[in-house]
């Protein structure tokens, strides 16, 4: 697994590189400006890059944005020294999957860093956020619940209804049933519709 880290503080980059040794470290930079003159010239983009949320010149959220949008296909992963509910959902906001403080333990790290490489998001103990919580408060968007969430993942792919009752081990009419539900919630009126909007909040 390709990795990247900016960081202002180098003796904290080397320390970090060092806990992820089992990683391969593609790019390293200290501010975000640096971050995206290397990866403009990197033949090899990491596949999670690890931003520091305070930094000189360009800041973690303008960093994460920056990256989101040139390379949309990097997974970021904020690393802070600050338990900061604000800054936590600037970072989500801008594109971060994960909020991390940086005494995070590195196994700990590293479970994270692969369920992250594998599902995009990771939901486990050491996240400091349930972003999904957050923007309930921000926007009034009920949460959907764990078996709509599963029904989301297979709404994202071009499979029938049908078939996806046979996946999830469900009748027809409960999955038109999570479709109700999921259409109220989101202020949709069609697959296509719900999800867009899934996406966009970070449900997919």
């Amino acid at each position: 697994m390709r990795l990247g880290i900016v960081d202002d503080h180098p003796v904290y980059r080397s320390v970090l590189s060092k806990a992820l040794k089992n990683y391969d470290i593609v790019v390293e930079a200290n501010n975000g400006v640096d971050l995206l003159q290397k990866l403009a010239g990197n033949t090899e983009l990491p596949e999670i890059m690890l931003i520091d949320v305070r930094m000189p010149i360009m800041d973690g959220p303008s960093t994460a944005a920056r990256v989101r949008n040139d390379y949309p296909m990097i997974s970021l992963v904020a690393i802070s020294q600050e338990d900061n509910g604000k800054m936590i959902l600037r970072m989500i906001k801008a594109g971060c999957c994960a909020y991390f403080l940086k005494d995070i333990d590195p196994e700990n790290l590293e479970i994270a860093i692969e369920e992250i490489y594998n599902d995009k998001f990771y939901y486990g103990k050491e996240n400091l956020v349930d972003h999904k919580k957050m923007l309930q408060a921000q926007r009034g968007i009920p949460i959907p619940t764990q078996q709509e969430q599963v029904f989301l993942k297979y709404a994202f792919s071009d499979m029938p209804y049908k078939q996806i009752a046979s996946k999830m081990n469900l009748s027809e009419r409960t999955i038109e049933g999570y479709c109700e539900s999921l259409f109220e919630k989101f202020e949709v009126h069609s697959r296509t519709g719900l999800v867009k909007a899934a996406t966009e909040w970070g449900f997919i």
